[in-house]
């Protein structure tokens, strides 16, 4: 016999989305990450109650304004990478009008946004109430009705089972990068303090999986072709390294650049052993290829040279093999650690910048610098 938790409506929202989890590129990451709310008409004695009683690990956000609080929480989950949500609950009719601008925001740029607006009495035996809409032509239509062409997905609830399949549609649709946008789950006044029996594996911790799609060889192909296309002019060239079924290793350089380290000397000596009979870069370039494809696993140590590695330290790993460094950051230091130190605070204060500008919205070819 499956075991049940007696608790209301509300108790069960909270409860069930303190066990909401994303797992993105094998990191776990806690879905919902607090509760946005206003407390007024249909709200506070309901969720406000639950929130107050048994917030789980749920951080409880008073807000002044319903379409404010709900802006901030769709920045908050872009800038989370759509793996942290937090929603939003508001009071019945003007409360709930106020969000769904903010819906339309969400939806339209996919960004997950869960809403909790309050509605009317289920039962309609209260009715009417203060601050609820009433239209002539049918009880059912109320404010929460607007929110339909602006979310991805909409329910009310009328019954309290019914909250369970709402909830489980609503983290489907947030969950997924293609669909995901406001989820709008109307709470009947009544029916939000309303007690049942719920199984208790509706309240087990769940992983929503977010995967990346595959890329079949043509798109693969397309994309390398597109971006060789897009970077060429700005004296960046793509070469790939490796191909396998639907992946590349592709490598990433400037001409120039790459030419001065293989006409360096010592790097072009050091080269040589390794079957590197010329400098030009096409030939080095294939060279490299087929070294690439010689091992198994990993990459030839001469790979280092190529990604401006001091010869020092690649020289130093090989004897070593890969043991008994200085230091490492980008790679293992065995020469001149005062000086590698600070080229490696260099790159992780410009890989910073980019990253922020990045996240703010520019995009590879507006953080692509031509030299």
């Amino acid at each position: 016999m499956t075991k049940t938790i007696r608790m209301t409506v509300a108790q069960a929202i909270v409860k069930f989305l303190d066990n909401q989890y994303v797992s993105m590129d094998g990191e776990e990451t806690k879905f919902v990450e607090g509760f946005f709310t206003i407390f007024g008409h249909g709200i506070a004695v309901g969720l406000g109650e639950a929130l107050d009683t048994d917030p789980g690990q749920l951080r409880v956000l008073q807000g002044r304004n319903e379409q404010g609080m709900c802006h901030v929480a769709t920045a908050f989950a872009k800038q989370s990478n759509r793996k942290k949500i937090i929603p939003c609950a508001s009071s019945v009719g003007p409360g709930a009008a106020n969000m769904v601008t903010a819906c339309a925001t969400a939806t339209v740029n996919n960004i997950p946004l869960l809403v909790f607006p309050a509605d009317t009495f289920a039962s309609r035996q209260p009715d009417p109430v203060l601050q609820q809409l009433e239209q002539s032509n049918s009880l059912a239509t109320t404010t929460n009705d607007a929110f339909k062409p602006v979310c991805k997905y909409w329910d009310r609830i009328t019954r309290p089972e019914m909250i369970m399949t709402a909830l489980i549609n609503a983290m489907r649709v947030l969950t997924d990068p293609a669909e995901t946008g406001a989820c709008c789950i109307a709470l009947c006044q009544d029916v939000e303090g309303e007690s049942y029996d719920y199984p208790e594996y509706f309240f087990q911790k769940r992983v929503h999986r977010i995967t990346r799609p595959v890329a079949v060889e043509e798109e693969l192909e397309d994309q390398i072709s597109y971006w060789s296309a897009c970077l060429e002019p700005k004296g960046i060239h793509i070469f790939v390294l490796r191909e396998h079924e639907t992946r590349a290793l592709v490598y990433v350089y400037r001409e120039g650049l790459l030419q001065k380290e293989l006409e360096n000397p010592e790097n072009a000596a050091f080269l040589k052993s390794y079957g590197y009979e010329n400098t030009d870069i096409a030939y080095a370039l294939n060279r490299l290829k087929t070294r690439v494809a010689e091992c198994k696993e990993g990459f030839p140590h001469e790979i280092g040279v190529f990604l401006n590695y001091p010869l020092g330290d690649v020289i130093g790993f090989i004897e070593n093999k890969g043991h008994n460094y200085k230091c490492k950051g980008c790679w293992k230091v065995y020469c001149n650690e005062c000086e590698t130190q600070k080229t490696f605070q260099r790159y992780q204060k410009c890989r910073n910048v980019y990253l922020r500008l990045w996240k703010q919205g520019r995009s590879v070819l507006q953080l692509t610098v031509a030299v």
